[in-house]
Order: structure tokens, then C-alpha cells, then sequence
């Protein structure tokens, strides 16, 4: 059973790193596009949203699909439809939340729309990540300190973990998207 465990997380290593691949080789794409026909098409600016949306819009997605599990709080259902539906439409609701403000802000300012949209879009990630681990802390009394050092339970300390460092990460995306915008 031992051996499990690391072969686990070399599966999720290669699937991230796989991830990572697949994303910077569609924005090499994309900017080589870019650069060949201008940012005046609209093809173009339509595979500029779609990478926004698939990129950021999908974690926003997922943290939104765990901020709606926080606050349903292990209910069956919410006003007549179930909690795992109602997950799985805040996922895809947010998703398309996301390409739809991609499309809007690329369509809406060619020159800096698509940065602008990168940065806002790693902001809400920011903000998605920290509310998840906020309200897992309010609904169930698991917080990071609590998971890592008093009652050490790896999987939610994980989670939280990987959410915070999220959240950094984002952050400091926003940040730089937002400096390369202004010069």
C-alpha cells in the first residue's frame, strides 16, 4: 500500500506537468498568430479569449466549484435541486463567466484587453482560493495550522496548502500582467 502513495503523486507531478505543456504551447501558438496577423482578427481574438478562459477560467472554475461545496456544507440539497448539481453548475457557470469576460475585453480594447483580461481573471483566482480556504475554516473548524501541526490531516492541509499557494501565485501574475500593462 506504501507504494501507492508515490506513484500517486508522480501521476499528478506528470499530469501537471502535462498541463503546463499543453498551455504554453497554445499561447506560443496564439502569439505567434498574433504576431503574423495582427490582433485585428477575429479568429485571433477569439483563440486569445478561448486561452484566457481554458488556462485561468478553469481553475476559476474549480475554486468556485469548492467555494459552492464550502457553503453547501455537506447538504443534499438547496432549494429543491441537489448540492452535487448545483456544484457542478457553479463549475461550469464560472467557466463560461470567464470566457465570456475574456471575449468582452479582448473585443472591447485589442490593444490591452487581453493582458488586462490575464490579470483580472488571476485576480479572481486569488480571491476564489482564499475564500475557499476561508469558508472550509468557518464551516468545519479545518484550518491550515490545525491540519498541519494539532491534528494532522494531510488531505484538507494539502488542499488548503496548494489553494494558498494559488493565491500567491496569482497574485504575483496579476501583479507583473499588471506593470507590463502600464509601461
Amino acid at each position: 500500500m506504501n507504494g501507492i502513495r508515490p506513484l500517486r503523486w508522480l501521476y499528478f507531478i506528470a499530469g501537471q506537468g502535462a498541463c503546463a505543456l499543453i498551455a504554453t504551447g497554445l499561447l506560443h501558438w496564439t502569439q505567434a498568430r498574433n504576431q503574423r496577423q495582427g490582433s485585428t482578427g477575429f479568429n485571433v481574438s477569439f483563440m486569445n479569449a478561448h486561452n484566457i478562459a481554458a488556462i485561468t477560467g478553469i481553475i476559476s472554475a474549480t475554486g468556485a466549484f469548492l467555494v459552492v461545496n464550502r457553503l453547501l456544507n455537506n447538504r443534499e440539497q438547496f432549494a429543491g435541486i441537489s448540492s452535487r448539481d448545483l456544484e457542478v453548475y457553479a463549475f461550469f457557470g464560472v467557466w463560461l463567466a470567464c470566457l465570456l469576460h475574456a471575449l468582452i475585453r479582448e473585443f472591447l480594447n485589442k490593444q490591452h484587453g487581453y493582458r488586462k483580461a490575464w490579470a483580472e481573471q488571476c485576480w479572481a483566482i486569488a480571491l476564489i482560493a482564499i475564500a475557499a480556504v476561508g469558508l472550509n475554516w468557518i464551516t468545519t473548524g479545518d484550518h491550515l495550522l490545525k491540519t498541519l501541526f494539532t491534528h494532522t490531516y494531510w488531505p484538507v492541509a494539502t488542499l488548503d496548502l496548494v489553494l494558498v499557494t494559488s493565491a500567491v501565485i496569482a497574485i504575483y501574475a496579476a501583479r507583473k500582467l499588471s506593470v507590463i500593462r502600464e509601461s
